[in-house]
């Protein structure tokens, strides 16, 4: 019963206690899994695979910094790229959901490509060069922000599996003209699941400038951040509130590994554990026989 308050003091003082390295891991850390969950509202709930989570952490990025740099004051910026982050899903939401399964999948990466390729040819975003912001620390404050926002994350999906419009996604994933014949109206409930999904991301993209201080193209809306979130949720399990957390915190320690000893097998690292996943772990870590039981005790002490 104590496990959770105590995880979520030690990572209130942590910065207080440990290097900035470890910090900025974590950030990085938090990031990725906040992407991972908000992914799993389509992908693990209504079984779309959206390879476009991110879009809206890059719209909200660059336009946090775009905002910033005309001089708007600082809790503008973040609302513009909030704002700008569920434009963009509701957006996309007309066109792309004509596409179903792998169409819409592909669709989405390829979305995520096309911008990469406009920020890499626009001025206002720096193009090649990236975007730069004022310097200054922000590490702490942006520690805190991502924390409260990864709260949020769970806490949604949380109350998606246990509510109606939960329900009505699992509905649509398990067969979407059933769904509609019994009254459920599909795109209404896809674009509504769109759009909650690209807020967190938007709201992340903004404050991982306002801790950076520089992005650009590839770190944006480059492959790492369009694949690593998806990966996440496959690995610890698409659907399950802890599939993202506990896949993303076995890839990114995996990664890291990984990028301190043999750098040339970053980037095999994805496709690796998708491999892993498929052959051996088809429902990711969570559905795995030998981990229901470990997990079944550690609910207890979470409940």
């Amino acid at each position: 019963m104590l496990i959770l308050p105590v995880v979520i003091a030690v990572l209130v003082v942590l910065p207080y206690f440990v290097p900035h390295y470890i910090v900025a891991f974590l950030m990085l850390l938090f990031i990725y899994v906040i992407l991972a969950q908000s992914y799993d509202i389509l992908g693990g709930y209504m079984g779309y695979v959206n390879l476009g989570q991110s879009i809206f952490f890059g719209v909200g990025a660059y336009i946090f910094g775009i905002t910033l740099k005309m001089g708007f004051p600082v809790p503008l910026p973040f609302l513009f790229a909030l704002g700008a982050a569920a434009a963009m899903a509701v957006a996309i939401s007309f066109p792309f959901f004509r596409l179903r399964g792998f169409y819409f999948a592909i669709g989405t990466f390829a979305l995520a490509n096309l911008m990469f390729l406009i920020a890499y040819n626009l001025v206002i975003t720096g193009g090649p060069h990236g975007l730069f912001i004022e310097m200054a620390n922000r590490l702490t404050i942006s520690y805190y922000a991502i924390i409260c926002f990864l709260v949020i994350a769970i806490f949604i999906n949380y109350k998606l599996e246990r509510s109606k419009f939960g329900l009505a996604l699992k509905s649509i994933r398990e067969d979407e003209e059933v769904a509609q014949t019994f009254g459920i109206n599909a795109f209404r409930f896809k674009c509504k699941a769109l759009v909650l999904s690209s807020c967190l991301p938007g709201l992340a993209g903004a404050f991982y400038l306002w801790w950076t201080c520089y992005i650009s193209p590839e770190m944006v809306f480059g492959i790492d951040i369009t694949l690593i979130p998806p990966t996440m949720a496959f690995l610890g399990g698409t659907g399950l509130v802890a599939g993202p957390l506990v896949g993303g915190v076995v890839l990114m320690f995996v990664e890291e590994v990984l990028w301190t000893k043999m750098a040339y097998l970053h980037r095999a690292t994805l496709g690796f554990m998708l491999v892993l996943v498929g052959m051996f772990l088809v429902g990711g870590i969570m559905r795995s026989k030998r981990f229901i039981g470990i997990w079944g005790l550690l609910k207890k002490y979470v409940k």
